[in-house]
C-alpha cells in the first residue's frame, strides 16, 4: 500500500483552520499522482504517449478533522482494472492514528487523437505497468450511481451558471475535477453548514467533460433531510450528506 505523508497547510484549511472536506479531494489526487510517478504512469509521463488519467467517480466518508500543521498520512491501495476502470482506495490518518477520511475512486485512461480525448475501454496497458494491492476478500469498489434527473427530485431548488474559464482547466484541456467540487460546495445554501455541520458523505459521478468556454448549469436540490443533490449540466452528478464531524485533539 502506497503512503504519502504531508501536513495540513493553510490553503487546505476551512475558516476554523481545520482541513476542509473539499481539500481532501486535492490530497487524493496528489497521492494517486505520486504513486503513479514511481511506475512512469503519472499524467506528465502518459502525456508523452498522448494518454492521461481521468476520474470516473468518488465516494468520500469523513470521520475527523485534523487541525492546521497537523501531520497526516494518506494510504492508497491500487487494484486491477474491472469494467474498464482502475479502482483505488484511500485512507487518511493523523500521526496519532485517528482516521480522518476514507475514499473509493474509479479512474480510467483516455487517449488523445486529433486533439480530442477518447476514452480507452480497457486500461490494462497502463495499469499493468505497476503492481497491485490485493483486494480484500469479498470486497469491491463500485460506482454508487450513474447520475439522476435533478428535475424529478423533490425539494427546494438552487440554480446558478458558471462559464468555464482558463483557470478552471487542467493539462487535459478539461475543467479540472477539483473545480466541480468547488462548484458543488458553493451551490449548497448557508443553512447546510449551520450548527457546526459539514460534509459527512459525498458521492460524485463524472459523466463527460466540460471544456473551455462551456456554460456549466449548476442545479442543487435540498430535500430537507440533510442530503443535497447537485447536477452540473449533464456532466457531473453529486449527492452530499451533511452532519457533524468531530475535530482531532
Amino acid at each position: 500500500m502506497f503512503e504519502y505523508n504531508t501536513s495540513v497547510t493553510t490553503p487546505y484549511c476551512d475558516r476554523g483552520y481545520y482541513l476542509s472536506a473539499t481539500s481532501c479531494f486535492a490530497l487524493l489526487q496528489e497521492t494517486a499522482a505520486r504513486r503513479e510517478k514511481i511506475f512512469k504512469t503519472d499524467i506528465p509521463s502518459l502525456m508523452l504517449e498522448k494518454k492521461s488519467w481521468v476520474i470516473l467517480s468518488t465516494h468520500f466518508e469523513f470521520y475527523k478533522k485534523p487541525f492546521w500543521t497537523d501531520d497526516i498520512k494518506i494510504k492508497m491501495a491500487s487494484f486491477p482494472p474491472f469494467r474498464g476502470a482502475v479502482p483505488r482506495r484511500f485512507f487518511c490518518y493523523t500521526q496519532k492514528g485517528d482516521l480522518c477520511f476514507r475514499a473509493d475512486s474509479l479512474f480510467a485512461v483516455i487517449s488523445f487523437q486529433d486533439s480530442k480525448a477518447h476514452r480507452i475501454i480497457n486500461p490494462d496497458e497502463i495499469s499493468s505497468r505497476g503492481k497491485y494491492d490485493i483486494l480484500e476478500s469479498g470486497d469491491a469498489i463500485r460506482e454508487r450511481y450513474r447520475g439522476f434527473n435533478i428535475e424529478k427530485i423533490q425539494g427546494k431548488k438552487f440554480s446558478s451558471t458558471h462559464k468555464v474559464i482558463h483557470s478552471d482547466c487542467d493539462i487535459n484541456g478539461h475543467a479540472n475535477n477539483l473545480k466541480y467540487i468547488d462548484w458543488i460546495t458553493q451551490s449548497l445554501p448557508d443553512t447546510a453548514f449551520s450548527d457546526n455541520k459539514d460534509i459527512k458523505v459525498m458521492d460524485i459521478c463524472y459523466k463527460k467533460e466540460l471544456l473551455l468556454g462551456d456554460s456549466a448549469e449548476i442545479n442543487t436540490v435540498d430535500n430537507d433531510s440533510g442530503r443535497f443533490y447537485t447536477s452540473i449540466s449533464d456532466c457531473c452528478f453529486a449527492q452530499v450528506l451533511m452532519g457533524e464531524i468531530p475535530k482531532c485533539k
